[in-house]
């Protein structure tokens, strides 16, 4: 029940395009794994191959239209959903309980209206399996625990080859509570066998296509030593005074206290209890280092059962009409974003609908006004033409099926490296007949305001490879935020040198 009315709740939102961004990392990684193309030497890729690989897969038995990968993120979130009821049903025993956390999730979620192909999501998803395989083991007997324990960790490992940072520490936490569970070290075995499984076949993967190298520098080195020292931002941030959610990770921290203060030598030995707070801290720290709003709803599906288990627990004493009081203020305070979310499926089923070659769209948002115009533009060009999509609109190559002609289609000051910035650039020289150009997402003041510990947003690098561009490309036509440009008869190849200087 939880899963069908999930899906139906995010039925609206299948057309509904709200960004060109970070959905077409995962599209153009199946995509172009589809056509044969080696993952991270043939283009650029940060994330492990899990994700890549099951959306290759997917494409590869339902094709890749639109509709069919926005059903693939739909069932993700239904996913979450019905896996949010079994863990918090499972931790707490109360079915109201589970089955208001799952869908005050869905329905208060600032993300959950935006129905993307989302990394996060995915991992989320095989988090909450992780915890429902490894409680149950916990609970189990010997021979049937070992079976749950190996699939806890199968689903521990799937998750951090998806996304290195919160998947990693679901792999953790699925260890731990076996760890802490104080019985025979066999199910802690089984879960580490389980857990190297979807790495070590990964490991495999990479090596076999003679990308370990490549694989290194963008996941560990590019991730540590870039990515993550433009991402900081204060806890929270994007949240609007209603979001509920900022406030699950704190609540669930309270419960926790508060249990532990009650019964300090019961509660420091339940393994039920260790298990829901070892997932609760793998989704927290899985919301860093960008702890905003939107990173806090991706994760915090793995704090709910901690919530269900401390509030069943500490409730356990009430009058009925105590806890029925309680649940009625919670109903009420996730009153107003529900309705923001109501409001955003009558304006998305409302939405007109552009067609595209991968399917129909409905353009959302301000900022999208003459999307549908670039690709009417983009429509009349013959398919030889080369593209190039500056600075991050990876989803608008894929809808067009006008491929991006560089390895790379991130671009962004303090995160993409000075030899990224100028390979890019001898490859547009040379094979790009196009610029597409966002001019909005080129303009320093927003960078700033998106990356607020952005120390520089116009580097030397970024300078230079835009100004390469500006000498061999004049511009044609203005469309909303996008500027179209064409290549000069004559390009210079020397203008890239000024990307190394």
């Amino acid at each position: 029940m939880v899963s069908l009315v999930a899906f139906l709740l995010c039925l609206p939102f299948i057309r509904s395009v709200y960004w060109m961004g970070d959905e077409g990392v995962l599209l153009r990684g199946g995509a172009e794994l589809l056509a044969g193309h080696k993952i991270y030497t043939n283009f650029f890729a940060f994330l492990p191959p899990g994700g890549y690989l099951l959306l290759a897969g997917w494409m590869k038995l339902f094709g890749p239209s639109f509709l069919g990968i926005r059903l693939f993120a739909i069932l993700n979130i239904a996913g979450i959903a019905a896996c949010a009821y079994l863990a918090c049903i499972l931790a707490s025993g109360n079915a109201v309980l589970s089955v208001f956390l799952a869908l005050a999730w869905l329905l208060t979620s600032p993300s959950t209206s935006d129905v993307v192909i989302n990394h996060h999501f995915l991992t989320t998803w095989l988090g909450l399996l992780a915890f429902v395989f490894a409680l149950r083991a916990i609970r189990q007997n010997r021979a049937t625990g070992l079976g749950l324990a190996s699939l806890a960790g199968v689903m521990g490992g799937a998750a951090a080859m998806v996304t290195s940072s919160c998947g990693l520490w679901a792999l953790l936490a699925t260890a731990a509570s076996f760890l802490s569970a104080r019985r025979l070290p066999w199910p802690f075995l089984a879960c580490l066998a389980g857990g190297l499984l979807a790495p070590l076949c990964c490991l495999a993967y990479i090596v076999y296509s003679g990308a370990f190298i490549p694989a290194f520098n963008d996941i560990v080195v590019n991730t540590f030593t870039r990515y993550s020292a433009i991402q900081h931002v204060a806890y929270g941030a994007g949240a609007r005074w209603f979001v509920v959610n900022t406030y699950i990770f704190p609540l669930a921290g309270l419960g926790t206290l508060a249990l532990l203060i009650r019964a300090p030598r019961y509660y420091i030995s339940d393994p039920s209890l260790l298990c829901c707070v070892w997932f609760a801290l793998a989704g927290f720290a899985g919301i860093f280092p960008r702890p905003d709003i939107y990173h806090i709803v991706n994760t915090e599906p793995l704090a709910l059962p901690l919530i269900a288990f401390c509030a069943t627990k500490l409730t356990a004493n009430w009058r009925p009409f105590q806890r029925r009081l309680v649940l009625e203020l919670a109903l009420i305070w996730c009153f107003p974003p529900t309705i923001v979310f109501i409001q955003n499926a009558r304006a998305a089923i409302a939405a007109p609908t552009y067609d595209t070659p991968r399917g129909p769209i409905a353009l959302l948002g301000d900022e999208r006004a003459g999307d549908d115009a670039v690709f009417s533009f983009l429509a009349t060009k013959p398919a030889t033409d080369g593209f190039f999509f500056y600075p991050y609109m990876p989803l608008m190559p894929f809808l067009a099926e006008r491929p991006q002609t560089s390895l790379y289609d991130i671009f962004t000051p303090g995160y993409t490296t000075r030899a990224q910035y100028f390979n890019a650039c001898q490859d547009v020289m040379l094979k790009a007949k196009w610029l597409i150009l966002d001019k909005a997402a080129m303009n320093p003041a927003r960078l700033r305001q998106v990356y607020p510990a952005l120390k520089n947003a116009s580097p030397p690098e970024t300078r230079g490879f835009e100004h390469a561009l500006a000498v061999n490309f004049k511009p044609v036509k203005r469309l909303g935020v996008f500027e179209i440009e064409q290549k000069l008869p004559s390009p210079d190849l020397i203008a890239c040198n000024a990307v190394l200087h």
